[in-house]
């Protein structure tokens, strides 16, 4: 010991040794909270930065891999920026540990990327005991940590924010990842995901407007339909908002060529509240709509087509399905459908897509949205050997001019002019229509006074709460809206999909970057058509419409 050589050797008292060595003492003592903490930081290696001149995107965040062995849990995750969108000189790209319900669990790194650079490439670590005492686990004796953790922790997320300083130092503008996978990654599972932990999940309203990830061979409805769906390709559901509007051909025209003069009058578009407006964008596809042959979907505004563009290549097989839809009491023209996509394989079999369109499970989300429409008020086809007599029964072609407009908190609404033709397949008949719709294409990212963001989500406890104390999240929603904190709830997985029920929840009209929509579609409305917008006609579902005008149905 240092003690006895200070005394043995260098001659020093017993008190000249101790207040020798008092520094070192007192040292250790202010050092030992922060050396504490150091040690319980993941393991995270340096930041790799290079350029990519091929992404064009605003921002991306993937997941390369991960892996759940009996050390912890390991992943590495690669950042795609576009460099207009994050703050100068003070770039930061927080990105984020979080549980399922949007609680951060823990701030992994601090990207501050190098003026050309726009690709970040890193690797983290977490030990169970880590990932324990992030979810302040209070475990029984006897029950390994990585059991506790995964029983209380099934499914993580790895979540990036940008922040930009258009509207504000360091203002938070855009995010993804996470246990939502916006953008189609950042979730974790780290134990296989169960059929009850999805009933489960459906507790909880999911008020996100999209929900969506590419089909993972381990979901059940994959399992089920292996030999009808394409892995890898994303499979959908949406809180759809939109506004549809008939016009003739000459207001048609009209509209194209306003919209493309507003494109150059950048004094306009702030007068409307349109901070980015994208150039024009002129798409053609053909949808084709299939139907029983009592025409029940057609006869109740059920859509269920296939949709093609012309840039499809072979192989792909679109299937798109739109419900129910909900309208604000008082209010006909704000509505909110319930819609769904997936991807299937050529050549389909007709029968077993008989028996994917019937359900049978509570992950097939296509199915559910399907059989919702008829459910409420109509009788629609519910057994496979119902669905025997689908058929292609309309074809629409279409062409669509196209625009995207920015908004604050970089919320977009889609916005198009479409000419759609649809053609009765039995008798040739053809019919020509022309609208105007609107649509959010970006959910906003709307920050209140009291919360910085999706940072600070709630988070609603899940299982582990029953045995294992998870402390309560912060108040705040995950798109930055203030909502009361919630009681823990048996919720320990994020839901890929929306439920009928979801589309059942008032307070979607009122969120603000729904009326951010709302306030923007009747600006344009006035500036594309003055006092005239009030008398054209509400649309809604297209085929609808034209099969009326038909006189198919």
């Amino acid at each position: 010991p240092m003690t006895l050589y200070l005394q043995s050797v260098r001659g020093f008292s017993p008190l000249e040794a101790g207040l020798v060595m008092a520094p070192s003492s007192l040292a250790s003592m202010l050092l030992a909270p922060v050396a504490g903490r150091l040690s319980d930081r993941p393991t995270v290696t340096p930041p790799l930065y290079s350029r990519d001149h091929r992404f064009k995107d605003l921002a991306r965040l993937i997941v390369n891999g991960y892996s759940v062995n009996e050390d912890g849990l390991s992943f590495q995750v690669t950042v795609l920026s576009d460099l207009r969108h994050v703050a100068v000189p003070h770039d930061l790209i927080p990105v984020t540990l979080e549980a399922p319900g949007g609680r951060t669990l823990d701030i992994v790194i601090v990207l501050t990327p190098p003026p050309d650079q726009n690709v970040c490439t890193f690797s983290a670590s977490y030990t169970w005991n880590q990932l324990a005492k992030l979810l302040e686990l209070e475990r029984p004796d006897g029950v390994p940590v990585r059991d506790a953790v995964i029983e209380a922790l099934p499914q993580a997320g790895i979540r990036a924010e940008w922040w930009d300083n258009r509207t504000g130092p360091n203002a938070p503008r855009h995010y993804c990842g996470g246990t939502e996978q916006k953008y189609g990654s950042g979730r974790i599972d780290l134990r296989p995901i169960t059929v009850d932990d999805l009933k489960a999940s459906e507790a909880v309203a999911k008020t996100a407007w999209t929900a969506a990830e590419p089909l993972r061979t381990s979901r059940p409805v994959y399992r089920a339909f292996a030999d009808l769906l394409r892995p890898g390709l994303e499979m959908a559901t949406a809180l759809e908002a939109e506004s549809e509007f008939f016009i003739s051909g000459e207001q048609h025209v009209s509209v194209v060529a306003k919209m493309r003069a507003l494109y150059s009058r950048p004094a306009e578009l702030k007068a409307l509240g349109v901070e980015l407006m994208s150039g024009e964008d002129v798409r053609r596809c053909t949808d084709t709509y299939y139907d029983v042959p009592e025409l029940t979907l057609l006869r109740h505004g059920i859509v269920l087509r296939r949709r093609q563009f012309g840039g499809d290549g072979p192989g792909g097989f679109l299937l798109q399905v739109k419900g129910r839809t909900v309208t604000r009491q008082g209010e006909p023209g704000e509505r909110i459908r319930l819609t769904s996509q997936v991807h299937l394989m050529e050549p389909v079999d007709p029968a077993r897509l008989g028996e994917f369109l019937a359900g049978g499970g509570v992950d097939n989300a296509f199915a559910r949205v399907l059989a919702d429409g008829p459910a409420h008020g109509r009788s629609g086809p519910s057994s496979p050997e119902e669905w025997a007599g689908l058929a292609p029964r309309l074809v629409v072609t279409a062409q669509r001019v196209r625009y995207s407009l920015e908004l604050a908190h970089s919320m977009t609404v889609d916005f198009s002019a479409d000419s759609a033709t649809g053609t009765d397949p039995v008798t040739g008949r053809s019919f020509t229509v022309h609208t105007v719709e609107f649509g959010i294409g970006h959910e906003g990212l709307c920050v209140d006074d009291e919360s910085s963001g999706p940072l600070y989500a709630s988070f609603s406890g899940g299982a582990g709460a029953r045995a294992y104390r998870i402390p309560p999240g912060r108040v705040g929603g995950g798109n930055g809206t203030r909502r009361p904190a919630v009681a823990a709830r048996r919720v320990l997985v994020t839901r890929p999909y929306h439920v009928p029920s979801d589309l059942d929840d008032p307070e979607l009209f009122g969120r603000r970057d729904y009326l951010q929509y709302r306030d923007l579609r009747d600006r344009m409305m006035h500036h594309l058509f003055g006092y005239a917008a009030k008398d054209l006609a509400l649309g809604g579902t297209k085929s609808h419409t034209l099969a009326r005008l038909l006189e198919m149905i």
